[in-house]
């Protein structure tokens, strides 16, 4: 009996904590609908240790990017993110005024060889809410929550299982005795038994 309480507890404690990641995923899903924002996982170490490998961080492309912004942006291809040093406007040949950024990872020793301008920029990053970083393993593992969900889909099959045989027994043990007896106060069997 021990350990039939064991194995129900366990089984609702994975359960629930399926249920719950699938709730934290939904949620963080909602919350990145609801905004502009994009959220992005660090791969390098240039903003060690501010930001660091492995981090997700939020950036928001409504804020205008300022000198010690941290920030987000495209170049050749990758996207980097880096804090901007030095912020300057700039006048094309068409009369276009551009707003200019350098920009110098915290772990490098001199600021980056590109000038950007605010096109390629993605957004300045911010804090990342905490319902997005608990909806990170779940919605990058979905076979986590899978895992947390089968024992308690084998438990279901168990008890279905033990269900039918119970009533197969009970029905198998019945079919000895006169079905009529059971309608017939008398205990008088029709079918002569």
């Amino acid at each position: 009996m021990k350990i039939r309480r064991i194995v129900s507890a366990l089984v609702a404690a994975s359960a629930s904590a399926a249920v719950l990641g699938s709730l934290v995923v939904a949620g963080a899903t909602a919350q990145a609908v609801r905004s502009d924002t994009m959220h992005l996982h660090i791969v390098g170490g240039s903003m060690e240790p501010t930001i660091h490998i492995g981090d997700i961080i939020t950036v928001d492309p409504s804020i205008s990017p300022q000198v010690g912004d941290v920030i987000t942006f495209k170049v050749d291809d990758n996207t980097v993110t880096h804090r901007v040093t030095r912020r300057w406007v700039s006048t094309d040949p068409h009369g276009v005024v551009h707003a200019m950024f350098k920009t110098k990872g915290d772990a490098n020793a001199t600021e980056d060889a590109w000038t950007l301008t605010e096109g390629q920029i993605y957004g300045t990053v911010v804090s990342t809410p905490g319902i997005v970083i608990a909806a990170e393993p779940f919605a990058n593992h979905p076979l986590l929550i899978a895992l947390l969900l089968m024992p308690l889909l084998i438990s279901i099959l168990i008890t279905e299982f033990l269900t039918m045989r119970n009533e197969v027994r009970q029905l198998r043990h019945r079919g000895t005795e006169c079905p009529e007896r059971e309608s017939n106060p008398q205990e008088v069997a029709f079918r002569g038994v």
